[in-house]
């Protein structure tokens, strides 16, 4: 098995993955999965190796699973001296190749990059699955003095 960053050269598999990867965690609709097949592909066109990085877990030509890292810019400051964070998104591992360390391979791949860039941390949100893996590898939750809130623009 080995480890590498998708290209576009990859994306009919990414957008699969990424449904895949959507379809697991909730259930979606067929006309949303049709507006992404439409959508992803000038995503990645217009983000892919420029702040976001995909990782693939591959065998010969099989694609076994992916981690996706976008790269966001912060105004440095003590808790970002170089500006940049990841926040770490899409972590999916195909399910006839769970449980062989493929997800924990492929993060390893993606924080050694990360660390390669210069990004100040990374960020995730840990499903209760992930949440073992993601704390053997380093990741500690985060007591926030903040109340993390949003406003739904659509």
């Amino acid at each position: 098995m080995e480890v590498r960053k998708a290209s576009l050269r990859d994306e009919k598999e990414l957008i699969a993955l990424r449904i895949e990867y959507l379809e697991e965690e909730k259930q979606v609709e067929d006309r949303i999965c049709m507006h992404l097949k439409r959508m992803l592909p000038l995503y990645f066109y217009e983000h892919l190796n420029r702040d976001l990085f995909i990782y693939l877990a591959c065998e010969k030509e099989k694609i076994m699973g992916a981690v996706f890292l976008q790269i966001g810019y912060r105004p440095n400051s003590d808790s970002f001296p170089n500006g940049k964070i990841g926040t770490v998104l899409n972590v999916y591992v195909r399910k006839e190749y769970r449980r062989k360390n493929i997800a924990t391979k492929m993060m390893e791949f993606m924080i050694q990059d990360a660390k390669s860039r210069k990004l100040d941390c990374l960020e995730l949100k840990a499903t209760r699955m992930g949440e073992e893996m993601y704390r053997k590898i380093g990741f500690e939750e985060e007591a926030e003095p903040y109340l993390r809130m949003k406003y739904l623009l659509n």
